[in-house]
C-alpha cells in the first residue's frame, strides 16, 4: 500500500488512543489524518487462520463529537463487501486505508462504526 502525502493534513495521529466497545477481531488502528477534504484511518489485521476473509461493509460509518454521521467514501487495500479479501497465511498481517468525509475542523474524537459487526472502536483521539 502506498502510504499518503501528509502534508496536505491539517493533522496526523499514530496509534490513536480510542475505547473499543466490542471484539474487533485483532483489528488495530495505526493512523488517523484529517484534512479538509477527508479523514483517513489507517488500519492493520492480522490473519489468526489460513484464508483469512476481509471486507468492509459499505454502511460503515464516522461520528464526530459534534454529531452527525460521515459514510465510507472509498478504502484502500480492502474490498467493500460482498467482496472480499483474502489473507492467505496465518499470522500475515493486512494494513488497508477507510477513507471518510472530512471531520469538522473542531473535531477532537470520533467514533468509527461498521454496525452489525464488533467493529466498534469509539472516542478515537484525533487531536
Amino acid at each position: 500500500m502506498t502510504l499518503a502525502d501528509y502534508s496536505a493534513y491539517r493533522y496526523m495521529r499514530e496509534n490513536p488512543v480510542f475505547v473499543n466497545k466490542k471484539n474487533a477481531s485483532g483489528v488495530k488502528i495505526l493512523r488517523v489524518a484529517c484534512s479538509d477534504s477527508e479523514t483517513r484511518v489507517e488500519m492493520e489485521i492480522e490473519a489468526y487462520s489460513a484464508n483469512l476473509q476481509v471486507y468492509i461493509k459499505g454502511t460503515a460509518y464516522i461520528k464526530g463529537n459534534k454529531g452527525g454521521k460521515l459514510g465510507l467514501a472509498s478504502v484502500q487495500n480492502v474490498t467493500i463487501a460482498p467482496a472480499k479479501t483474502f489473507i492467505p497465511w496465518p499470522y500475515r498481517k493486512l494494513r488497508f486505508a477507510l477513507i471518510f468525509p472530512a471531520l469538522p475542523v473542531d473535531a477532537r474524537e470520533f467514533d468509527l462504526i461498521e454496525p452489525s459487526t464488533t467493529w466498534q472502536f469509539k472516542d478515537i483521539k484525533c487531536k
